[in-house]
């Protein structure tokens, strides 16, 4: 059953090291790219895969984000590369996905016939496209939970990452490809350190809310 294959996920804290299988995980996108749906069939974002041996642009996400956290929770000490272990997926994960916007300079012959008779789209406007970044946020986590079924289907595991600078200057610097804030990363491996429930005297004190305070059945 799909909720008990999707029950499975566990953050992932550290990955191991010696995975690699670049056939299956563009076989894996290949099928996700193939059933997540999309508003206009735009699919208006792009994902960057950073393979098993992109160690250097690697550790430079990991800074971006390391850094971002350090900004926000000002008690931190401030040494450039502590090691955060909330942050450790992204150093030893054999693939990262970074999630980001994408201008649609090639849409399907439908929109391109409704573009002529009048009908505007932000996504294939160079200067607004990044105004779709809420609806990209919906359709990323859509791309990211199908991805997550056929990994776990595929005995492999998955973090999310979103704790992280959106400001784009931050990423253009270091990491080229990316030309705007990224959406979200997504970790990909083997598990090796998973994130537990924290607990106290058996009571698990890092519990989700009840059921019934966030479906509201009208």
């Amino acid at each position: 059953m799909i909720d008990e294959l999707l029950g499975k996920r566990r953050h992932v804290i550290e990955f191991e090291s010696d995975f690699k299988d670049d056939q299956l995980i563009k076989s894996l996108l290949q099928k996700t790219w193939k059933v997540t749906p999309s508003k206009n069939q735009f699919m208006a974002y792009t994902v960057n895969v950073v393979g098993t041996d992109q160690k250097e642009i690697k550790e430079a996400i990991y800074d971006i984000c390391t850094e971002n956290e350090r900004d926000v929770n000002t008690e931190m000490e401030k040494e450039k590369r502590r090691i955060n272990k909330n942050m450790l997926c992204l150093l030893t994960a054999p693939y990262l996905l970074i999630f980001a916007n994408r201008f649609v300079d090639t849409p399907n012959k439908r929109t391109q016939w409704l573009e002529e008779n009048g009908v505007y789209y932000e996504a294939t406007d160079p200067k607004n496209f990044e105004e779709l970044y809420s609806t990209n946020c919906l359709e990323v986590g859509m791309f990211a939970k199908c991805l997550t079924g056929l990994c776990l289907e595929n005995n492999l595991d998955v973090s999310y990452t979103k704790c992280f600078a959106n400001n784009p200057e931050k990423w253009t610097k270091t990491i080229p490809f990316i030309r705007t804030g990224p959406i979200m990363i997504m970790s990909i491996g083997k598990g090796k350190v998973f994130r537990e429930p924290i607990k106290y005297n058996d009571e698990i004190l890092d519990n989700r809310p009840d059921f019934g305070k966030v479906i509201n059945w009208i």
